[in-house]
């Protein structure tokens, strides 16, 4: 694409503003631009905006100039550079990778400490704050989702909780009175949610995204703490599509939530073995699956069936990969919409490493993406992780429950993992639901 201004075309941009032109400088803001400079730029009050795309459309670009500056707005945000065709960072001068970050996170040495939670129930629908070691947590803690400065996110009674790095965890949204309902609002003075938040997600600007099950909701919460509903009609049960709050229904049992890269949302509604889509605009419709008809046929999304999905993840590119747990595979969606097993085989449970169908996989439920590309998922009693190829190895856990940490790999014990995370280091954080703790797995 043409990214270079001519000098008509940058006089013709000037002419909106302030500017004065010389036989070698163009001054904006300026009647006096420096000789040295081709372009002079004076503000007090704005900066210079330069392009801004994400990973794939700067990736698009054929042909870069060598000198070429963009802004890249997921991955590894920043501003990149070109220098002989290939991309560099413009604050460290490393090249991303293909998913548009500067580190891989395919390593891990699978060691398995405590990170958050005190290993006991909060049983009594008390506020679940506390430290690394004092935070309580509820066996019915299902997705979890991870901020870009590490913070986790998970739904816990009637609270949405934020955990920091260092484990401690406090309310992000409900309200410390204990109170349940449902009400938009201050997320911590007045908004109000069911008890049952199985699903959460983030979008590209981090506002948290969590399906309120007992309302039947979808709720959106932003950093700035203000809870919003965007969409289904609160305290009616269903699958209908629509157009606004109100119109749309969701069935409680929606355990999955994801943002594809153009901001399209994704609801998995577990019970009716379908993916629901909702656009920017807050139009409901079916994506794929056929409503109260389970299977593990691939094909195109209409025809496409499953059973009983749960997690949901999208990469950079648009390409969706969903935990279809009861046929114990993981599913890949691809962009031009044709869905196929990316590993394990339908009908087919247990603890094997292998490719594709020689894998085998129980229940796996949960499931996020590294930034290598690498897929982490949780099933059962144990940590997988399953490449874009298809190959699936086992990071920690087997197939005994139990709680045994600090351990490594195999070694490790969990009783039911549900919800995992990934940072850019490659840490892997998981929920062991029943022993009600975080671990972290480095």
């Amino acid at each position: 694409m043409n990214k270079l201004l001519t000098w008509s075309a940058a006089l013709a941009l000037t002419s909106l503003f302030s500017y004065s032109a010389t036989a070698q400088s163009i001054g904006v803001g300026t009647t006096t631009p420096d000789a040295s400079a081709a372009l002079d730029i004076t503000s007090t009050t704005g900066g210079l905006a330069l392009p801004r795309m994400t990973t794939a459309q700067r990736q698009a670009i054929a042909n870069p100039v060598s000198g070429l500056l963009v802004y890249q707005t997921d991955g590894e945000f920043g501003l990149y550079h070109t220098y002989n065709g290939a991309w560099y960072n413009l604050m460290n001068n490393q090249q991303p990778n293909s998913y548009g970050f500067l580190t891989s996170s395919a390593a891990n040495g699978g060691a398995v400490s405590p990170f958050s939670g005190a290993g006991t129930q909060n049983s009594v629908i008390s506020d679940p704050s506390g430290t690394a070691t004092t935070a309580t947590y509820t066996s019915t803690n299902l997705q979890m989702a991870m901020d870009r400065d590490g913070n986790l996110y998970m739904g816990v009674r009637r609270f949405v909780m934020k955990i920091s790095p260092t484990g401690a965890s406090s309310i992000f949204a409900g309200t410390s009175s204990l109170a349940l309902g449902y009400a938009d609002g201050p997320a911590t003075a007045g908004a109000r949610f069911g008890d049952f938040l199985p699903a959460l997600t983030l979008d590209r600007d981090q506002n948290v995204y969590v399906f309120d099950a007992v309302n039947r909701v979808i709720r959106k919460i932003t950093q700035a703490g203000v809870v919003s509903t965007v969409a289904g009609t609160v305290g009616v049960d269903g699958s209908t599509n629509g157009t606004g709050v109100g119109n749309a229904t969701f069935k409680q049992f929606t355990q999955g939530l994801a943002f594809d890269p153009s901001g399209n949302l994704y609801a998995v509604e577990t019970t009716t073995h379908t993916i629901r889509r909702i656009t920017p605009g807050g139009t409901v419709s079916l994506w794929s699956g056929t409503l109260g008809t389970s299977g593990s046929a691939g094909g195109p999304l209409a025809s496409a069936t499953y059973n009983m999905p749960v997690g949901l993840v999208f990469d950079i590119y648009g390409t969706g990969y969903l935990t279809d747990q009861s046929n114990h595979t993981i599913r890949r969606i691809d962009v031009n919409g044709t869905v196929s097993t990316l590993a394990g085989l339908a009908g087919n449970s247990g603890l094997v490493d292998g490719t594709g169908t020689a894998a085998r996989f129980t229940n796996p439920n949960s499931v996020a993406i590294a930034t290598n590309g690498d897929l982490i998922v949780g099933m059962n009693h144990a940590v997988r992780r399953v490449t874009t190829g298809g190959v699936v190895s086992t990071v920690a856990g087997s197939t005994t429950s139990g709680i045994i940490y600090p351990a490594t790999g195999t070694a490790a014990r969990f009783n039911t993992v549900y919800g995992v995370g990934v940072n850019r280091a490659g840490w892997i954080y998981a929920f062991d639901s029943r022993n009600f703790r975080f671990v972290v797995i480095k």
